[in-house]
């Protein structure tokens, strides 16, 4: 043998128990069966050492040294050798029994590559599955793409239809007969000589010998494989055509009928017809894809000679023997053989890939048998097709030379196998590669370099596409082409394509698409609004206006959506009602317009709506646009609860809806499509109670569109998101008017009156109007978890029928208390929390929730009573107002400073958002009353999601009021008009502490739509001084074109301060920074009177602000001054400080701004 090659990495695993010797012939040995250990009893020894025997012939079928002399026990002997004899073997062990695990298969087959092999023969296999599930298919891909041939038996089904390990990658295998019988004679009395065949194990010789009909000659036309070699005696095997003479002589010469001779342990050469289909050989077509040929070829695969381990082969009668070679037959014969000639054709072809050698194969392989005739079948001796034997059998010689072959190379099998409609799953499962996968890109263009060929951006947008190296389907993978919310399209595309659009001079910025989410009535009256008076009575309620809703759809039958009394559809809409052929979708003068954007979450796989029409099967959009301008409908409620009218902020605006979700996912491309078609359509106002990832302007799709939008006069509202913590505010670019949660002054309760007349009101949702008389009433005194009611603690019998109290408790949930007092039959809940910040729906039994200060009266009654405690009533579904303190900022809003920008306040401002009433879809449940789900017209949902069109419904009313107003007018209006005092006359508090707020929790205070309408100044904000804001945050070029959608710019006043109606003051908390800060502002006089304003400056202990000039005097309407704040803070200032500076005037206007600074 020669020296083992340099590039070889494997070893020799050894063990102690079983030494296992390597050398230049077996150079590597590993084991591997951790699988089929853990499946199966722990072997005694893990070494690769072969107690099967299947291993060491395969191996030296396809690659054994010379060995002169060899045979089984006489039969075939002469010079045993493998196809390859002075290749290098290498054994992966993955078996010690017929049972085989295919991780140990995988991982034998992936440390094979690793070790540098040039090829594997695997004489094994699983059930057929398709190849992202076939790990022999997965595991040979990866070793072809690194040059490895994988040679693959094709299976001992025996039947058609039923071949393995068929990839086409794979050279697979079937099996065929040699020219060589094993045979012994008998010579009878009569000298007739006959052949039969036989292995017995000895070459015994039998001489004038009595025959005996019935014993000693076997006649079989077709023998089992294995048969001959259990035969106890010496026996030969005739054909039945045979045997009759035999008996006839044996019949005829009775007592005196005598066999000569019988001799044993005779081979004989020249078979015919040979080679034969084995019986064995699985066939095709092939079950996993018959549109591949398999098995390729064919070769040796019976009666075939080669190395064992020497264990008893064969039993003489009581004693076994042993031989170190053996005949063994199957597929796992035929598939060595052919590893051991694509060897030969390796070394000779070191350039061929496995490819090309599996192509020299097939094309040079012959068929036709050494009769002269067409191949067949064994035993049938039927003609063969190519479906039991593929192009034939293997031919080495002629393989060496094939003249053409068929090559292919990794990039061919992708193709293969994207036209089987593998998913990006299943092909990255089979490529063990991730092949470039599709994702939605939003790509900004230069529309100013726009061929003038193209007439429209989208026919551009579409070439571009096309034009790649690697073209994209742009009817299927172009989403949108945007024209007004920014410059550029979405696409689905691969990262080589993106880098490829990015050399385009055209090329602006691109970014992979993120994934947001969905923010998730006595309302109107909480805000002040009244039909006599106030900004309902001067805006007609909103009549005229126009609001988007960029949200997951809407309920169009809903009453909330009637037109009646609703004014005509303005002159000025331009969208459409966007209906489905599966699920009608009507429009009216109310929703006077409705379409869907949802081709990204499609591509993105994220949405299962039924259909594509704006129907909201979500609930959520229906609930936000009614608390926006639905329209009146009385005795509205929520299984009784709030029951009252139900009205939008603004009743008479018109509502457009834009679908962009069917679920709580929502996609970039969606959104912008959505914004980029309502600014096309002539809205008014975009309402947007959804969100995405905190990231700098020129990434934040919603505030590029945002910013496009108000260029057109819009108004843009949005949820501030749900985060709950600090530092958490979305959407919050300048532009935008960012909205908190707030609580109203409403809550639903329970009422409880016990034994002793005592009565107690707690929180209840529960969705029916039961009524509970004379109860017994039972507490778990003397068992912790009976008085915590904790799962599985309480027993029925001393439960069973009667009201249970529930001590609070941090180790069960009321929600878990209701579940244990409904399995164990507990008629009513009493359960105690200081804090339910899941709120109290959902409660599987009638329950109210008390402060454990009301449960102590009550635990304190029920163990003074003990037996004789009792509830005499308990009444549900009950709703009270003037709730105090309210209203409070709500525990999940999202709460400054921004993240993004810490110098702009937000949120802005805060609006109801608890409890909100508002109109849903009839099909999807809000409750639950025992097994059974409930469904409501109108529910009680929270989140700044209800937050945000409030405030869009105020601010059609002030755009009714006010058409000439800009969108930075309406905001500051809303700001400095809005209230920081609630109805106990403090300091807005925060629902979870109950402590003072601040500004970063609730911006300039919760809106004041009747003040708003008259705020006597505004702080007004041009395009130009977003520009010179963006300016002043040191975005590059290509980082201001994003955003601005502009090629040109001018950076006028750059680094100046924003005219907005709030300030943020930065300082260092290291004593070296400065401590003052001073900032300019221009406010507008908005009223018709002469004006004088007073700045009155409030501000805590260590804070000074002071103002020049201190008076502002308005002669005129419209009419603008300047006026110069400094902010000062000493040098033990807390982290975050706030004070107000107001400007007052004679008439009573307040125009007031808070003032934040931040220590950082």
């Amino acid at each position: 043998m020669p020296p083992i090659p340099q590039r070889w990495k494997g070893k020799c695993k050894n063990s102690t128990s079983s030494p296992l010797p390597c050398n230049k012939k077996l150079i590597g040995a590993r084991t591997f069966i951790k699988a089929f250990q853990a499946n199966n009893s722990k072997e005694a020894d893990n070494s690769p050492r072969d107690f099967l025997g299947h291993g060491r012939h395969t191996a030296s079928i396809a690659a054994g040294n010379h060995v002169p002399g060899a045979s089984q026990f006489g039969y075939a002997k002469g010079i045993a050798r493998g196809m390859a004899p002075r290749a290098h073997l290498a054994i992966y062990k993955v078996a010690n029994s017929e049972d085989i695990a295919e991780s140990d298969v995988l991982a034998a087959m992936g440390q094979a590559i690793a070790d540098g092999v040039d090829i594997m023969s695997l004489s094994l296999g699983f059930e057929q599955t398709p190849y992202f599930k076939d790990v022999i298919a997965i595991a040979s891909l990866s070793a072809s793409k690194k040059g490895i041939v994988v040679v693959c038996s094709s299976g001992n089904q025996e039947a058609y239809n039923s071949t393995r390990n068929a990839a086409p990658w794979i050279t697979t295998v079937g099996a065929g007969t040699l020219d060589r019988s094993f045979s012994a004679t008998v010579t009878l009395g009569n000298g007739l000589t006959f052949e039969g065949e036989s292995t017995f194990p000895e070459s015994v010789l039998i001489s004038n010998a009595s025959l005996y009909y019935g014993k000693g000659i076997i006649v079989a036309d077709q023998i089992p494989f294995g048969a001959l070699d259990d035969l106890s005696i010496p026996t030969l095997v005739l054909p039945t055509s045979s045997g009759a003479l035999v008996r006839e002589y044996a019949m005829g010469a009775r007592i005196k009928a005598v066999v000569k001779t019988m001799r044993f342990v005779l081979t004989s050469l020249g078979t015919k017809p040979v080679p034969q289909v084995a019986v064995f050989s699985s066939r095709g077509p092939d079950p996993i894809n018959p549109a591949i040929l398999k098995p390729d070829v064919f070769a040796p695969g019976v009666d075939v000679l080669a190395a064992v381990p020497p264990f008893p082969k064969s039993r003489i009668g009581d004693y076994a023997l042993v031989t170190d070679y053996a005949f063994k037959s199957g597929i796992s014969m035929a598939a060595p053989h052919v590893a051991g000639v694509a060897a030969p054709l390796k070394a000779v072809h070191l350039e061929w890939s496995p490819a090309a050698i599996r192509s020299a194969l097939m094309t040079t392989a012959y068929t036709i048998n050494n009769n002269e005739t067409t191949l067949t079948n064994q035993f049938y001796v039927s003609p063969a097709t190519p479906l039991d034997y593929g192009a034939g059998h293997i031919n080495r010689n002629k393989a060496l030379d094939p003249g053409l072959i068929y090559n292919m190379v990794i990039q061919d099998y992708i193709h293969f196998l994207r036209g089987l409609g593998y998913n990006d799953t299943e092909m990255r499962a089979v490529l063990r590669q991730k092949p470039e996968k599709y994702k939605t890109y939003i790509v900004h263009m230069d529309h100013s370099r726009k061929p003038s060929s193209f007439l429209t951006h989208e026919s551009w947008h579409r070439a571009t596409l096309r034009s790649l190296s690697k073209p994209v389907d742009d009817k299927d993978m172009l989403l949108y082409s945007y024209n007004h919310v920014m410059h550029g399209f979405s696409a689905r595309l691969t990262p080589s394509q993106v880098s490829e659009l990015k050399k385009s001079p055209a090329h602006v910025a691109t970014r992979e698409e993120a994934f947001g989410k969905l923010f998730t009535t006595h309302s109107p009256e909480f805000l002040g609004l009244r039909h006599s008076f106030g900004l309902w009575n001067a805006s007609s309620y909103g009549e005229g206006v126009i609001i988007a809703l960029i949200d997951s759809g809407v309920w169009p039958e809903s009453e909330s959506f009637n037109e009646k009394g609703m004014p005509p559809i303005p002159t000025r809409w331009k969208g459409k009602c966007q209906n489905s052929t599966r699920n009608p979708f009507p429009c009216n003068r109310k929703l006077i317009g409705a379409q869907t954007f949802i081709k990204g979450s499609q591509a993105a796989g994220i949405t299962d709506s039924p259909d594509d029409s704006p129907r909201d099967f979500l609930g959520h959009g229906t609930h936000t646009s009614s608390t926006a301008a639905g329209n009146h409908v009385p005795g509205a409620s929520q299984f009784g609860y709030a029951k009252g009218i139900a009205r939008g902020i603004a009743p008479r605006a018109h509502v457009a809806m834009y679908k962009v979700s069917s679920g709580p996912f929502i996609v970039e491309s969606d959104v912008l499509a959505a914004m980029d078609q309502a600014i096309s359509d002539g809205v008014d106002i975009m309402s947007l109670s959804l969100g995405f990832q905190q990231t700098p302007y020129f990434q934040d799709i919603i505030a590029i569109a945002s910013l496009s939008a108000i260029q057109k006069g819009i108004v843009v509202v949005c949820a501030a998101g749900n985060d709950g913590a600090q530092n958490s505010t979305h959407n919050a670019a300048p532009w935008i008017t960012t909205v908190g949660a707030g609580t109203l002054d409403r809550s639903f309760t329970a009422t409880v009156t016990l034994g002793n007349n005592l009565t107690f009101e707690g929180k209840s949702e529960f969705p029916e109007r039961v009524l509970i008389l004379d109860t017994p009433l039972y507490y778990g005194k003397g068992d912790f978890n009976k008085r915590i009611c904790n799962i599985g603690a309480l027993n029925k019998s001393e439960v069973f029928g009667k009201v249970v109290i529930c001590d609070n408790s941090n180790r069960v949930s009321i929600f878990d208390q209701a579940t244990e007092l409904a399995n164990v039959g507990a008629v009513a809940g009493i359960l105690m929390a200081d804090w339910t910040p899941f709120g109290v729906d959902g409660l599987s039994i009638p329950s109210l929730v008390l402060p454990t200060s009301s449960g102590a009266l009550i635990k304190k009654y029920a163990i003074g009573a003990a037996g004789e405690a009792a509830v005499k009533i308990m009444r549900f579904v009950l709703t009270s107002f003037g709730t105090k303190p309210a209203p409070q900022v709500a525990e999940f809003s999202s709460k400054g400073p921004d993240p993004v920008n810490p110098n702009i306040l937000k949120p802005d401002i805060i609006a109801p958002g608890v409890q909100v009433l508002a109109a849903f879809p009839p099909l999807i449940p809000v409750g639950e009353i025992g097994n059974y789900p409930v469904a409501s017209d109108y529910a009680l949902l929270s989140g700044t999601s209800m937050s945000a069109p409030h405030v869009a419904g105020v601010t059609a009313l002030l755009k009714a009021v006010h058409p000439e107003w800009s969108p930075a007018a309406i905001r500051s209006a809303l700001m400095t008009t809005a209230d920081t005092i609630d109805n106990n006359g403090t300091t807005l508090t925060n629902e979870l502490t109950n402590l003072p707020g601040t500004p970063l929790e609730f911006g300039a205070g919760h809106i004041n739509p009747n003040k708003a309408m008259s705020p006597g100044l505004i702080y007004d904000i041009d395009w130009q001084g977003y520009v010179d804001f963006l300016c002043g945050l040191g975005y590059n070029d290509a980082e201001m074109r994003a955003i601005l959608r502009q090629s040109q710019w001018n950076c006028s006043q750059e680094g100046t301060d924003l005219n907005y109606p709030s300030f943020v003051a930065i300082f260092g908390n290291n004593g070296s920074s400065p401590n003052v800060k001073n900032f300019t502002r221009v406010v507008t006089n908005v009223e018709d009177d002469q004006s004088v304003y007073q700045a009155v400056a409030e501000t805590p202990n260590g804070m000074s602000i002071r103002v020049e000039p201190g008076t502002l005097t308005f002669t005129k309407k419209y009419q603008k001054q300047t006026y110069v704040v400094s902010v000062e803070m000493d040098s033990k200032a807390p982290p975050v400080a706030y004070g107000y500076l107001k400007w007052i005037d004679q008439n009573n206007h307040v125009v007031a701004s808070p003032v934040v600074v931040l220590n950082f």
